[in-house]
């Protein structure tokens, strides 16, 4: 495509303007397009009697749609109460007092159409683009072969992945040239489709496959491979080692090619021409001319005998041939990713009678282009809608332009084209700048709006001065800067200075001339930070106004091109006391919140992972120092309290979900109030946004871990800008009274008093990172789509010249925002020279002598200030009292709360861990002479919480039926180890305890164990909740104490320390293992891994009674009971005895009952036990 110069641009006058052909209207920032647009419409509707179901008006967002049909309604309504007088002329504009004025119709006839038109205007055609595109393919669906329901979808993403690897099935793996490519080139399903995603749905993006001459460039690689012999090779090493004396050392280092000739003669003597690629950049070195070339000065003269190299240059020739067609190959792989994925998602779309957004441009552009139903869907379009006006113009496309060059322009009806090239800031959502200006070239007539009612006179004409002092101020000729007027003189801020104020970020006193980008943009902050503090400072005493009111912090904006840059303005305000909003349309998956989720659900899943649980307690949940960290490595009872709450919570997320499991988590540790208290209410607001997504998202997985998976994708796509999902925006906060910090393409459209703009140096170096497809617009062909292998120079200077217009256009948006003041940061020139403001100054410098009315240095800011708090509405606010409930206080307690005479409110849900302190103790047991330390056994394994979470473990996954060398899943027993952080080195030592355990007696008389059990009559893990009412001390010493119990004197003299409160609610907990043997009998097992000693003595049955003792395990025992009578009960089937097992790992031996503790209980003695539970 080509442009001439477009025409002299007319000021857009609606009362004149014909209503015929294509209208173009530039609408500069601030210039009244929305007004301008209501304008045209009351004309359409009275001067021309147009109902309002055939004016159609589309936009591009729902939201200036929602601001469209409340703009143009109240236009209608105003022209009403003009004419029945219920307003006066001084209460209108000219506009409508002349256009009134200009209508033949008489004024009772006008009030009636004007009636019908808002009684209709529910009937108003005022759509989205995709809102447009659905009601056409809806009611034109047998024309547009459009399914009646479709259902209207966001994002697709696993079906996109989906596909990817179905491309990589179906046509890589079974392709040994594209399968060594993409190894060779490490591209997998995944990265491709990142890369790929952004240019899906654009069928007008021209590409070039190129043929494959892969095969026919390896066959004449390996013939000149062939053709070249040891000989020559020695011939060549041998004149090259003459000549290397006057050759530059720097490009022929002698290491270098001493490797090469090696590597040369051995490729051949191995007949391998695959070496040759790793050398080829060295090899081209050895050709003729290049030697030449590369001589030292003045010696080119002795390198006149080079004959030997001659050999060699065919081969080079063939070498270049085939990394050629390897580019040629690569390129054709991602043409037809790119293609397969298209079509693949069309097909899947049409199957499912599903569509994205951009599917129903699609749909309705391919409708339109039909050979046999075009015409007459658009002629039907045509009758339908008698002018089309189209906002914001700006951000089309080629597929949206030609869907209204077909409808309106091809059947002769007006079309106005409404927007702002120089605003055009939206490429990354599909926006094409170059459709616009096809658009501009084609149009019949073209306009300017060329009042600004936004900002005064002298910041319209300051930016005025920033932009035309540079000949091509948007790098594009065709996209030029057009004068406008100010509608007001003065400003309404007072006191006024200049409407333009920067600061130097450069002071005199650095030692250097240029900062480094931390510094320069921490100085960015501190400089905007500060003088915000000092205006609202100023005007908390009445010293800083707009107008008759002081200014307020919710009067300020401050304009970021990053979610970092605004967290660091955030801090930097904090600091001073000013509070701050962040308004943005950024992904709540980028946020840093996001990552905590991420890494709290990845502790949960490995609650005994030392890193996972120390990143949860660094990050903003706990936020320990690295000191507190330390201090928690020296402190193992807390450490294994939190890997206890871990397991908890994921018991609480597979029992009744991730949102319930959260909340219990951050109820539990005050969470929330903590964040509040450090004002970091946009932290919560995230979090919770998180969790409500998380939770909506689960029923569509399998698993939990399914879950975590799907946030990661969505943290790495929304990282990578691929996360457009309306739901999962950032929420805003409440914005009153608050500095708005807000990101420039968020910005587009909205206006604040006073505008800071901190960062508008800070920009990136012209990128020229390889990446694997590149789209950029060529004259002639339109907008081109390339692949790495195919872009040449030119190419990339095109896509870099593109990327700086957009950063000019994005930076017209930024300094158009504001009404008053505008301030800037400038400086730091070496970070600054790639930035769209320095472009604008590189022609003339700011002058601040000369053009002092516009722009002022201001002085550097003094130290922080704290900031003088603006008055409230003069309320006073009390907490509301209320009396005390007289309802029963119901709590959750465990064994392990009972047995440290704690409890727990009812709504702090405690769950029972699974370890109990004295499983984790690491107190040190003196060890025999003869016991060798560093020898792993059962009795030298570690110590501690993590030591027991992992023989937990290991037991749940092991099959007590088999030995230990015939366990099906011992990779799954390996990874317990090393994810509980053990080395492999205890796989082997650990093994003979678990057999021990499988062969254990639990019953001497039947010579039960638990290899002879059933798998299907086992209990792993079972978690219990049971009622209790008036649980206490009192009967449970009672009760215990009655010999028929058989418990130790030790025993009884434990339950004398213990002092727990009466229990009125449920206790909950888990049993490690419930099982039946083969005739029947019931045990309760619980597995111990504390440490007693390191001879099996130390575990006899006898030795067991003092650590069964001393930890009030027969309290456990006593409940595990109750649990376990009450679970059968509940399915009918009664025990007429449990038989309790503790099973002391440490010191089992097979066929023996060394290391277990036993406690059989009839009917009786369970009657007795439930009896104290009410």
């Amino acid at each position: 495509m080509s442009f001439n110069t477009p025409a002299p641009y007319q000021p857009f006058d609606p009362l004149t303007v014909p209503i015929e052909g294509v209208n173009l209207v530039e609408a500069s920032a601030g210039t009244g397009k929305t007004w301008s647009i209501a304008a045209l419409y009351l004309r359409l509707v009275l001067q021309q009697r147009l109902p309002v179901a055939s004016i159609l008006v589309v936009t591009y967002t729902r939201a200036a749609t929602a601001e469209l049909k409340s703009r143009l309604r109240a236009r209608l309504n105003e022209a009403l109460y003009y004419l029945e007088a219920r307003l006066s002329d001084e209460q209108v504009d000219d506009f409508l007092v002349t256009l009134l004025g200009q209508l033949e119709e008489p004024v009772a006839q006008q009030i009636l159409r004007l009636k019908a038109a808002i009684s209709q205007f529910d009937n108003a055609a005022i759509y989205t683009i995709h809102g447009f595109c659905q009601r056409v393919l809806k009611d034109s669906a047998f024309v547009c072969a459009s399914p009646f329901q479709v259902n209207l979808v966001q994002e697709q993403d696993d079906i996109l992945l989906r596909l990817a690897e179905d491309f990589w099935r179906g046509h890589v793996s079974h392709d040994a040239l594209w399968a060594r490519l993409v190894y060779q080139h490490s591209l997998d399903p995944q990265a491709l489709l990142m890369a790929v995603k952004p240019h899906l749905s654009k069928p007008y993006l021209v590409t070039e496959t190129p043929d494959s001459t892969l095969t026919e460039a390896i066959d004449t690689l390996q013939a000149k491979w062939l053709a070249l012999s040891e000989a020559d090779i020695s011939a060549m090493a041998d004149q090259f080692w003459a000549i290397h004396a006057c050759l530059n050392g720097n490009k022929y280092r002698k290491t270098t090619f001493e490797a090469v000739f090696q590597r040369l003669l051995r490729a051949k003597q191995d007949n391998q021409v695959t070496l040759l690629l790793e050398q080829q950049a060295q090899l081209l070195k050895l050709d003729e001319e290049t030697l030449l070339a590369g001589a030292k000065k003045g010696m080119a003269d002795q390198l006149q005998n080079l004959t030997a190299f001659a050999p060699l240059r065919p081969l080079l020739r063939a070498l270049d041939q085939y990394q050629s067609a390897i580019a040629a190959e690569l390129t054709r792989l991602k043409l037809a990713f790119l293609t397969f994925l298209n079509e693949g998602m069309q097909a899947y779309n049409r199957t499912h009678q599903q569509r994205r957004f951009d599917d129903l441009l699609l749909d309705l552009g391919q409708a339109i282009n039909h050979p046999n139903q075009g015409e007459a869907l658009a002629a039907s379009m045509a009758k339908e809608w008698q002018v089309a006006l189209i906002d914001e113009f700006q951000d089309t496309d080629p597929i949206q332009y030609d869907i209204f060059q077909q409808a309106f322009v091809a059947n002769q009806r007006p079309l106005f084209l409404v927007g702002d090239p120089k605003q055009a800031i939206y490429k990354f959502r599909g926006a094409d700048i170059f459709a616009y200006l096809d658009a501009a070239k084609s149009a019949d007539h073209r306009y300017t709006l060329a009042t600004n009612f936004r900002s005064h006179a002298a910041l319209v004409d300051g930016i005025g001065q920033l932009f035309t002092r540079h000949p091509q101020p948007f790098l594009l000729p065709y996209i030029t800067y057009n004068e406008v007027k100010a509608d007001r003189a003065e400003p309404v801020v007072s006191p006024y200075d200049t409407p333009i104020q920067t600061y130097a970020l450069n002071l005199a006193s650095d030692e250097k001339p240029n900062l480094t980008k931390d510094v320069a943009r921490a100085r960015s902050a501190d400089f905007c930070a500060q003088d915000i503090a000092d205006k609202l400072a100023a005007a908390a005493i009445g010293h800083y106004r707009l107008g008759a009111t002081p200014l307020q912090a919710g009067d300020i904006a401050v304009l970021v091109s990053t979610h970092n840059q605004g967290k660091q303005i955030a801090q930097a305000l904090r600091a001073r006391d000013v509070d701050s909003v962040s308004l943005s349309q950024e992904s709540v998956f980028a946020s840093h919140e996001a990552k905590a989720i991420y890494e709290l659900l990845a502790w949960w899943l490995n609650p005994t992972k030392n890193t996972a649980m120390r990143l949860v307690l660094a990050n903003l949940f706990f936020g320990y120092t690295a000191e507190a960290i330390h201090a928690l490595n020296q402190d193992e009872a807390r450490a294994l309290m939190l890997i206890e709450e871990a397991q908890a919570a994921h018991e609480l997320w597979q029992r009744k979900g991730v949102f319930y499991a959260y909340q219990h988590f951050v109820s539990r540790h005050q969470i929330p109030a903590r964040l509040l208290s450090q004002k970091q209410d946009r932290s919560l607001t995230n979090l919770t946004q998180l969790m409500e997504l998380l939770s909506e998202e689960a029923p569509k997985h399998f698993s939990v871990h399914g879950l975590h998976e799907w946030l990661q994708q969505q943290i790495i796509a929304a990282h990578e800008g691929k996360a457009r999902s309306e739901a999962a925006q950032l929420r805003l906060e409440s914005d009153e009274h608050l500095v708005k910090i807000i990101t420039i393409h968020a910005s587009k459209g909205l206006q604040y008093p006073l505008v800071y703009c901190p960062y508008l140096w800070d920009a990136k170096s012209p990128s020229r990172q390889q990446q694997a497809f590149y789209s950029l617009h060529h004259a002639q062909k339109g907008t081109l789509l390339l692949t790495e292998e195919q872009v040449s120079d030119a190419d990339r200077e095109q896509v870099l010249m593109e990327q700086q217009a957009e950063q000019l256009r994005l930076l017209y948006v930024a300094l158009t925002r504001a009404k008053e003041l505008l301030v800037i940061n400038l400086g730091n020139q070496e970070t600054a020279e790639h930035s769209a403001l320095q472009y604008l100054l590189s022609q003339q410098p700011l002058n601040f002598d000369t053009e002092g009315h516009y722009f002022k240095l201001m002085p550097t800011p003094r130290a922080e200030a704290t900031l003088v708090p603006q008055g409230t509405d003069g309320q006073h606010y009390t907490a509301r009292h209320y009396a005390a409930s007289a309802r029963p206080f119901v709590l959750h307690t465990s064994f392990s709360s009972l047995s440290r005479h704690t409890q727990v409110a009812a709504n702090q849900d405690e769950v029972m861990p699974q370890l109990d302190p004295a499983e984790h103790s690491t107190l040190a047991v003196a060890a025999a002479a003869d016991i060798d330390l560093d020898t792993p056994t059962s009795f030298t394994f570690p110590k501690g919480a993590h030591a027991g979470v992992c023989l937990h473990s290991l037991l749940e996954h092991y099959d007590f039926r088999l030995a230990a060398a015939e366990q099906p899943n011992i990779d799954t027993l390996r990874d317990i180890l090393a994810q509980s952080g053990f080395a492999s080195e205890w796989y082997e030592p650990l093994m003979p305890m678990l057999d021990a355990t499988s062969h254990a007696q639990l019953n001497v008389q039947q010579h039960s164990q638990l290899c002879q059990v059933d798998p299907a009559k086992r209990l792993d893990e079972l978690s219990f909740l049971f009622s209790a009412t008036g649980f206490n001390l009192s009967q449970l010493k009672h009760t215990l104490r009655q010999s028929q119990f058989g418990l130790p004197t030790a025993m009884h003299q434990a339950i004398d320390a213990l002092t727990f409160k009466e229990v009125n609610g449920y206790i909950n907990g888990f049993i490690d293992l419930i099982c039946q043997d083969q005739l029947g009998a019931v045990y309760v097992i619980d597995y111990k891994s504390n440490h007693l000693g390191y001879h099996s003595d130390d575990y006899t049955p006898e030795a067991l009674v003092g650590a069964m003792a001393e930890h009030h395990y027969y309290l456990q025992a006593m409940l595990y009971a109750v649990a376990t009578r009450r679970y059968f009960r509940s399915r009918q089937q009664p025990l007429p005895t449990i038989h309790i097992r503790y099973l002391f790992l440490r010191g089992l031996l097979p066929d023996s009952q060394n290391g277990i503790w036993s406690w059989d209980l009839d009917e009786d003695l369970l009657d007795q036990l439930e009896a104290c539970f009410h």
